[in-house]
Order: C-alpha cells, then structure tokens, then sequence
C-alpha cells in the first residue's frame, strides 16, 4: 500500500477524504510505502504527531513501514517528519526551526516530559516577546491530556506530543495524540446506554460528565478545562476522534464567544487527537484565565451569588420544563433557541417569576444554555434575573453550566 503525502501537511489533510491515515492496511497487504509528490515544505505538529503514531501502530501490527526517496529533505529531516515516520519521536530541542517531539509509555514519565516543555520559550524571537506564562500554560495543557490519556484511552503505545513555535503566523502549536479508545466510545461504555456519538462527543467536552465532583483532582474536568482555557486566552481547540472532528477557533474578540463545532469526516482516527494553539500577540493571562475558570467550577461564580437555583418551583411561578432531545441529555442548540423565543422571552413580558425547569435533565452543554438563556439574561440584567428567573431541579452537571453561563453572559453585560 502507498500513502502519499502532500507538500503542506495541516489538519485539513488529517481529516479530509483524500488525505489522513487509514485505519488499517489491505487484508494480506503487509507493507506500507510513504511518498511525496513534492518536497514537503510544512507539517503542523498534530500531522506530524498523528504519522508518528499511526506509523508506529503499523509496525506494531507487523507491517513493514518504508520512507521513499520522493519523501527525503531538508525540511523532511529539519522538522523530524522522517525521524516520526521511522520510530524515531524523541526531539527536545526547541527552538524556531525545531519542534518538541516525544513518545510517552507510561503515566509516570509525564512528569519528566513537562518539565522539559520550558524550552517553548527559549531562543528565536519568541524567547523576545514570550508572556510571562507561556510555559506554564502550555505545560498545563499538555499534562492534562497526557493524564487524559493514561486514564481514558487505553492506548498500547501511550501518547505523543508534538509542538513548535511558528514566527512567520506567531504562533504556538502543540499536540498530544493516541491510538487507543475513541472518546465516543469510552463515553458510550462509561453510560452503558445508546448514544449518537456526535452527541458523545460534544458532552465529552463539557464539565463534570464523569459524574465525579472532585475538583481537587479535576475530575470530570480535563478536556472541559483545556478547550475553555484556551479559547478564554484567543487561542484555537482541535480535536479529531473517530470520524469526528470537534473545533473551537476562539472567537473571543470584540464579546463574543467561542462556539464548539462537531462534525462527521469521511476519515477516521483510531483513538484521539488534540491540538492547541496560543498566539504570543494576542496572548490573554494563562493565570487570570485559569482563576476565572476555577471559580466559575468551585461555585465561585455569579450564579451562586444570584441565588437562583430550587429544588422545586414556587407556587404562582410560571413554569417551563426543558425537555431532553436525546436520552436525558439536552444539546440541541436549535430546540434551545425555539425554547427560548416560544415560551421564555414570552414569559418573561408578563409579570412574575419564570422558573425554567431542568428535572429531565442529566447533561447538557453550553451551546444548549447559551442558546436557550443567554438573550433572556441580557435582557434582564443582574437585578432583573434576580427578581423574575429560577432554575429549578438542576443536577450537578447541568447546574455547574449553568452557573458558567450565567456568569459570562451577566459579567459582559455590567462590563457593557
């Protein structure tokens, strides 16, 4: 079998229908030869992370993996593609021209792999205009998915992680992937219940699914809090995952906020892939966001101080129940919005207390609460949504998004 690699190697190629790695090679087909039609000029480091992986899977099923002579480089050589491709990941030297690369087996390595992470911010320009927080933050990121990893995935070649500095679009990129379980499916056989993976995907990446409340370990929280973060400080969430893709651009500019996009590819990765980016120029506090993010998760957040969570509805309040679109999970945006413009704003035109009610509810997301109250919250105003608005019957996860809701939509509307 002959895989051929393009010339500019980014997550476009990883998902798309022509590009990627196949899952498995050809029955009786034992050998894999790798080309390029052109000089490889770029690999962004999830693609370079994702081959390293993918090739090494290969070997490990007993394939032959052969690096053709088309596929050889400066570049090919410089940025550790060939070294990826042949067994080879385990390049700590960073600096503009050279990428952190490394394989890691076992959990107890990860802590000797981040340490190694402040080298991020050393030589090149970067080392000129680094944040003060640089390395912590990517530090931070990589040992959450790494744990991720260890504790979810059940890949037996552990993780890589892969990232660089890139002056020319002043940017950090980093990744750190596995060939194990897919996130749909750890979350499936977690349930034990029938569910879309497009749905799986999309509560995988809010807070608390695990069911666990132990903010001390981040339980249920880690790719909850590495995709938040990021977006929080303008950077980018990629993640690619079975035949899925889950996208966050970080759209934070201006008060706006970022919208986590899921989507079917017609490639597919055996396990799970994650990339991140932080832009230097644009660089928001690692730290202020971290806090902001804790707060918000340890009930610090606004929506306790509102005091307006119930067990039950008041007598004389109007009511409106949320109904779950799947199971007891409630993600649709669009059902969200129909909500909210039918029945909430209505209700709220007349006088007295409007109790929208989540006792169905077992899991929701962002998206869904945006949607369904983020227009209403606006409208009212702290005081207002102290007066006219209850949630009642919230389980823990659906009230932990709540209060996260809450408290951006009411924090932009005194800052306005």
């Amino acid at each position: 079998m002959e895989l051929w690699l393009p010339s500019v190697i980014k997550l476009g190629w990883c998902e798309s229908k022509d590009g990627g790695c196949p899952a498995e090679l050809p029955a009786g087909d034992a050998r894999l030869v790798i080309k390029s039609r052109s000089p490889v000029q770029y690999v962004d480091p999830v693609a370079l992370a994702m081959l390293a992986a993918w090739s090494e899977r290969m070997r490990s099923s007993g394939a032959s993996v052969d690096i053709d002579e088309s596929l050889k480089s400066v570049y090919s050589w410089r940025s550790g593609l060939l070294s990826a491709l042949a067994g080879r990941f385990d390049q700590c030297e960073l600096s503009s021209d050279k990428v952190l690369r490394k394989r890691v087996a076992k959990e107890q390595e990860i802590e000797a792999l981040v340490g190694e992470i402040r080298l991020l911010s050393v030589g090149g320009k970067l080392s000129e205009t680094a944040p003060v927080d640089l390395d912590k933050a990517v530090r931070y990121f990589v040992s959450e998915m790494l744990r991720n990893v260890f504790e979810h995935s059940q890949s037996p070649l552990g993780a890589y992680v892969c990232g660089g500095y890139f002056p020319t679009t002043d940017r950090v990129s980093f990744a750190v992937v596995d060939v194990g379980v897919t996130v749909p499916r750890h979350i499936q056989a977690r349930w034990k219940e029938k569910v879309d993976e497009e749905v799986a995907l999309r509560i995988a990446l809010e807070p608390r699914v695990s069911g666990s409340l132990d903010s001390s370990q981040n339980a249920g929280l880690g790719l909850f809090m590495v995709r938040r973060i990021v977006t929080l400080m303008g950077g980018k969430f990629w993640m690619m995952t079975g035949n899925l893709v889950a996208r966050d651009g970080g759209a934070w500019d201006a008060g706006a906020r970022g919208e986590l996009e899921v989507a079917r590819l017609d490639s597919r990765w055996p396990g799970c892939a994650v990339g991140l980016s932080l832009f230097p120029s644009r660089y928001r506090s690692f730290a202020e966001q971290y806090s902001e993010v804790r707060a918000e998760i340890e009930g610090e957040a606004r929506g306790d101080k509102l005091d307006v969570f119930r067990k039950h509805p008041a007598s004389g309040s109007y009511v409106i129940p949320v109904t779950p679109d799947v199971l007891q999970i409630a993600q649709n945006k669009l059902a969200a919005a129909e909500m909210r413009d039918q029945q909430i704003l209505p209700a709220l035109g007349l006088p007295g207390e409007v109790c929208i009610d989540f006792r169905d509810v077992r899991l929701t997301t962002q998206s869904y609460v945006h949607a369904l109250v983020a227009e209403p919250l606006r409208r009212l105003g702290v005081e207002g949504v102290k007066k006219r608005v209850r949630f009642t019957g919230a389980r823990d996860q659906v009230k932990q998004v709540l209060k996260i809701v809450l408290s951006y939509v009411l924090s932009e509307r005194d800052d306005g």
